[in-house]
């Protein structure tokens, strides 16, 4: 009989305050196009929630709740998670820090929507790279479909990127081409998700040829290294 290894847990550990991996954000941002947000109602997603503190339960079912709470603009959905992370397996950790983040943002923000406030009196709530007035600031990264960019397609891109920042009211803080992708650093305001600002930015730069790829790579914890954005790219291109 096959001796079965019972699953690490790191105890007493909410936050380890490092850079989560790049593996880690592709795979929460890919675990979208496989899982049915509507699977279940609040009422059975909150009692399916305790399933996240026993031991009996697979990773697999933990990290589809991990997911469907972290969609939840509830605090009991925050708060579930947060119990989680007091002890998580090592192979959740940072997935459920993900998921953490994402529903603390939700929370967040339909509790200002609730209160009325408006835009000039919103407080800030911040990432680890911080915010200014009523905006969030977010690293993220595109790959481009061919081998490199040149010049025509640089200015291109960047006048997308103005175009989509003007619509949308953000403020662009750095553009940094490299040779197979661009890393841009932008302030979005509270109310405009990142992945909307993201995608508006790649069907405009792909109006008349394809020159991004649709996959990206978004933070709000850090500046993207180099290396961080090579691995990624590397992984899709694999994929």
């Amino acid at each position: 009989m096959e001796k079965k290894h019972p699953k690490k847990r790191t105890k007493g550990q909410f936050f380890s305050g490092d850079p989560i991996s790049t593996e880690t954000h592709r795979d929460y941002i890919q675990y979208h196009n496989g899982i049915n947000l509507n699977e279940f109602s609040d009422a059975e997603l909150k009692r399916e929630r305790d399933k996240l503190l026993r031991k009996k339960i697979s990773l697999e079912e933990k990290k589809k709740l991990l997911f469907l709470l972290a969609h939840t603009k509830s605090l009991w959905a925050l708060y579930g998670i947060q119990k989680y992370l007091k002890a998580p397996e090592q192979e959740l950790a940072e997935f459920a820090q993900l998921a953490w983040q994402e529903c603390q943002a939700g929370v967040l923000n339909s509790a200002l929507e609730k209160l009325g406030f408006e835009e000039q009196d919103e407080p800030v709530i911040m990432g680890g790279l911080g915010g200014s007035e009523n905006k969030l600031r977010y690293c993220f990264a595109i790959s481009t479909e061919k081998r490199q960019f040149t010049e025509a397609n640089r200015a291109h891109i960047q006048g997308a990127l103005q175009n989509t920042a003007r619509e949308l009211k953000s403020k662009l803080e750095e553009m940094v081409f490299s040779k197979d992708y661009l890393r841009v650093t932008v302030l979005v305001p509270m109310d405009v998700a990142v992945g909307d600002f993201i995608e508006d930015v790649i069907a405009n730069s792909n109006a008349s040829e394809p020159l991004l790829r649709q996959h990206y790579f978004v933070v709000n914890t850090h500046i993207l290294s180099n290396k961080e954005i090579e691995n990624y790219i590397q992984g899709i291109t694999n994929s």
